[in-house]
């Protein structure tokens, strides 16, 4: 009962996929000319659906009238030491050996618990 109710509502989805198709491909795709038709025409309310640069352009706004760019040029920064910093290195080094030591340890209690739950025979 329940599979024929699956094929009818999946034979219904694809009919309705098939009539949408037709309408979906019928809409024009080229928005940038139905702008400039309405603009043309007349209706001032249309949205103007162009890239800003391409507004600016049509307007005469083009890079001609963009400010003069002034390149500043900042000294670089005197090197800090320039070495290595032999504190930081020992604490890394301290916690490696740590994070070694505590998985050396868990490691040794789950392979002592196995042994005790798990008796060799």
């Amino acid at each position: 009962m329940q599979r024929t109710r699956i094929k009818h509502a999946a034979a219904l989805t694809l009919a309705v996929a098939a009539l949408a198709a037709p309408a979906a491909q019928a809409q024009s795709s080229d928005h940038e000319s139905t702008v400039a038709a309405a603009i043309g025409q007349g209706l001032g309310s249309a949205q103007d659906l162009r890239m800003p640069d391409t507004r600016d352009l049509a307007s005469g706004r083009g890079t001609s009238a963009a400010p003069e760019v002034m390149v500043v040029k900042v000294a670089e920064p005197a090197p800090q030491g320039g070495g290595i910093d032999w504190g930081d290195v020992g604490i890394g080094a301290g916690a490696v050996a740590g994070l070694a030591l505590i998985s050396v340890g868990v490691t040794a209690l789950v392979a002592q618990r196995r042994r005790r739950v798990f008796p060799a025979h």
